[in-house]
């Protein structure tokens, strides 16, 4: 049972301290005490109130920030935090609590073994987003096509150690937008969010250098089974790729979503992205990222 300190109690402590209070149910944690610079109390929701500067005398295993990742709030509090010398490890944004299958061993599970999601599209960054954990690889906010990405992923170092280049300026006329493309040797990287070619290549460069080779995640979608069928053969022990048929290939998950739901979009990309933004019950991510085989949330009807 890991012991919390939560450090806030503004607007998001009040959205998801019953989060916290359910894991304390299920005997996951013991909150041992509230604190928070901007306030003084004597105890909150029953929970110990211990001003900032006495946090030092606590003996507690994980802090929760009550403020969101993306926020400055969280920002502030981090570096705070860094400075009664509590590891960055130990701390925890409080919004994770509310994710479905989230227990504190699965997130730092995820955190500390830092898997690196090798994505064909923005589905990488969305699942990161969603889980609050860092981008440990350069596919975010990028796209390949389907056999540019295979021959990436099947010669993962040699490509990563490749100087990317300025290869053309794609537009796309339907949609009235456009995009630089940069070029690995000979694979083309879509910089699809990336406003110039020199914005994308710093963001590759630097995000490259935070790949964990030791714990890389594939992912891809296709509705080509000579496609699904090479991915299968990837030498990843964690992979999934989303297709819409039937396979019986083990990495290959099937959307049947696509012919269950009606009031859902039809289009496959649509469909992942969804996925990525936790916003379809089809898997339990924690698993999933974790290496399980069998990661479903749902049994669809027959």
């Amino acid at each position: 049972m890991k012991r919390i300190l939560i450090w806030g109690t503004e607007k998001v402590y009040d959205q998801y301290i019953n989060a916290l209070k359910y894991q304390e149910l299920l005997g996951n944690i013991k909150v041992i005490g509230v604190t928070s610079e901007y306030y003084s109390y004597e105890c909150v929701d029953g929970y110990s109130f211990v001003d900032v500067e006495n946090i030092d005398y606590l003996s507690f295993d994980i802090l929760v920030v009550a403020a969101r990742r993306k926020e400055e709030r969280f920002k502030d509090i981090l570096s705070k935090a860094r400075q009664n010398n509590i590891l960055e490890e130990n701390i925890l944004p409080i919004e994770v609590f509310a994710i479905p299958g989230f227990t504190v061993e699965k997130y730092l599970y995820l955190a500390r073994g830092g898997v690196s999601i090798m994505a064909c599209n923005c589905w990488g960054g969305m699942t990161y987003h969603s889980l609050s954990l860092p981008f440990l690889t350069p596919f975010i906010n990028v796209f390949e096509n389907e056999w540019d990405y295979l021959k990436i992923m099947e010669n993962l170092h040699y490509y990563m150690g490749q100087k990317i280049c300025f290869a053309y300026q794609h537009k796309d006329e339907a949609a009235g937008v456009e995009w630089p493309v940069g070029r690995l040797d000979d694979v083309l990287i879509h910089f699809r969010h990336s406003k110039t070619f020199e914005e994308g290549r710093k963001d590759w460069i630097k995000r490259k250098e935070r790949i964990n080779y030791d714990n890389i995640f594939a992912m891809m979608y296709t509705e080509s089974y000579e496609v699904a069928r090479r991915f299968e053969s990837l030498p990843y022990k964690k992979k999934v790729c989303f297709v819409p048929f039937i396979t019986e290939l083990p990495s290959v998950h099937t959307l049947k979503i696509l012919e269950d739901d009606k009031k859902r979009p039809k289009k496959l990309w649509d469909i992942v992205n969804a996925l990525g933004e936790q916003q379809i019950k089809e898997y339990d991510i924690w698993r999933l990222l974790m290496g399980f085989n069998n990661y479903d949330r749902v049994v669809r009807k027959r």
